[in-house]
């Protein structure tokens, strides 16, 4: 059933869905990257390169305007985001 999914989903919109199963609510295209909004703990965004790379993601934040405005520091470089160990 998921893999169905997967399917009808990269066949719409060209994308597979994020692997943790949450469900992308907003996507948004910013200086050549995708930022996808998702609701975890809190509203995320994940920042993806023009190849579809994942490169970061925000701190949950509460409401969405805040997590997009972080995502949008973290492309323009004004902060770091989150390092890998």
């Amino acid at each position: 059933m998921a893999s169905e999914v997967a399917r009808h989903c990269a066949r719409w919109t060209g994308e597979l869905p994020p692997k943790s199963g949450s469900v992308i609510l907003k996507s948004e295209i910013y200086n050549f990257h995708r930022l996808d909004l998702t609701r975890q703990a809190g509203f995320v965004v994940t920042v993806y390169d023009e190849d579809g790379l994942k490169l970061a993601a925000t701190n949950p934040y509460s409401t969405p305007s805040e997590a997009f405005a972080e995502a949008r520091k973290i492309v323009d470089n004004k902060i770091e985001g989150p390092r890998k160990k």
